[in-house]
């Protein structure tokens, strides 16, 4: 076998590698690129839920107490670091919820009452609870309440009860 045959009827391996390489590295690029154009990353977008309050009462006396029912929609995590809930612009304690993350579903009812304390407005998945010390609303009254999504700000639910 001659020396000068061996180098020329040899295929070079090294221009299959790198033409290899140079396709993954174009794949990975237009990938990143979808993903900033497209923003197929993580959505901040906040709940879309229809919230809607009516006046009732609570089981365990005879006070006035606001019943929140979720009638369709996504569902809202309620706990302090995602969800703020607002009456007349004042913050609703919502400590008493059961759970850190309590998840507010189409069909589900809290009850939003009045207990004298120094955050006078709580949450609560019952109205058994015994929360309730005083009225919501006093005859006339008309308060506002707001479901407001903390991460982009905006208001999922923005509603007005009356007595």
């Amino acid at each position: 076998m001659k020396t000068s045959n061996l180098f020329e009827e040899e295929l070079a391996l090294t221009p299959v590698i790198g033409t290899i390489l140079m396709i993954l590295i174009v794949v990975i690029l237009a990938s990143v690129s979808a993903i900033f154009l497209f923003d197929l990353g993580v959505s901040d977008e906040p709940p879309q839920a229809s919230i809607k309050g009516t006046l009732g009462s609570a089981n365990t006396g005879n006070f006035n107490v606001i019943m929140i029912e979720h009638q369709g929609g996504s569902e809202v995590m309620l706990n302090v670091a995602t969800t703020r809930v607002e009456i007349n612009g004042e913050a609703v304690n919502l400590d008493a919820l059961a759970g850190a993350n309590v998840e507010f579903e189409a069909g589900d009812v809290l009850y939003l009452v009045k207990n004298g304390s120094s955050t006078p407005y709580w949450l609560l998945q019952t109205s058994n609870s015994g929360g309730a010390q005083e009225n919501v609303l006093g005859s006339g009254d008309t308060v506002g309440v707001k479901f407001i999504d903390i991460n982009s700000q905006a208001v999922i639910s923005d509603f007005e009860v009356s007595f």
